[in-house]
């Protein structure tokens, strides 16, 4: 079963909801109703297989179209009260931490071994390599404990009954978004430390470096959401709709 999101139209013209937004639908398909088209030829996250698709003239049953609101879920519960687009900004930052983890772990096998040119000794006995690795482990910890304490912190206001604040929500899509670009800064150290044995498809480093960095490009935490929370914390709207 593949779920895709569609735009409910009436008359030509796209039926609202009580806040203003476009009503959204899931509908659930069969893989032989899908046309998947091979455009997923990126740098890095192949795995994900994000192609694009088509899907021509086809009339579904309504029991096949679940409401998809952005802003207004329709189940009840902490778990769906949850803003949805911050879902999936911390979604991503878990993503980065499992890169940056990965990138760390498979450095440090390398260091053990590895003896570079011109050297004598083992890699992980440089200084600037044992500076470089705690530099990374504090960005992953100090991440990890950034976004971890936010959503922590949205999730009781919502057991407790209550809706995140507006500035519990900008920082939490603060935590989500400064932990991608600083796990990328994690990953860039332990590639660069690593030197020419990192840019071989065959060391586990390449393809960390290429992850991390796709990463970074999906919208909901773009370097241009620390506009949006800039905005927020200075007692503005956070003029996205990727809120």
């Amino acid at each position: 079963m593949i779920l895709v999101g569609a735009v409910l139209y009436e008359g030509g013209k796209p039926l609202l909801a009580k806040n203003g937004a476009p009503q959204l639908l899931q509908i659930a398909m069969r893989p032989s109703e899908v046309k998947v088209l091979d455009t997923w030829r990126v740098t890095g996250l192949r795995g994900t297989g994000s192609h694009d698709f088509t899907i021509d003239n086809l009339l579904v049953d309504t029991e096949r179209a679940l409401p998809l609101n952005i802003v207004e879920p329709f189940e009840r519960g902490p778990l769906y009260l949850f803003p949805m687009l911050a879902t999936f900004a911390v979604a991503k930052g878990a993503v980065a931490l499992g890169i940056a983890r990965h990138a760390i772990d498979a450095f440090k096998e390398i260091a053990q071994s590895k003896v570079p040119a011109t050297r004598t000794a083992a890699l992980r006995e440089r200084p600037a390599v044992q500076i470089d690795l705690a530099h990374a482990e504090a960005i992953v910890h100090s991440s990890r404990a950034f976004l971890h304490q936010t959503v922590e912190q949205g999730w009781n206001e919502l057991v407790a009954g209550r809706s995140i604040p507006q500035e519990l929500r900008a920082l939490i899509r603060l935590a989500a978004t400064d932990c991608v670009k600083r796990c990328v800064d994690a990953v860039d150290l332990m590639y660069h430390a690593a030197a020419g044995t990192a840019i071989h498809e065959s060391c586990e480093l390449e393809r960390c470096f290429r992850d991390a960095h796709v990463a970074t490009a999906h919208v909901t935490i773009q370097p241009a959401m620390y506009e949006a929370v800039g905005r927020v914390l200075l007692g503005l709207p956070p003029d996205t709709a990727v809120w």
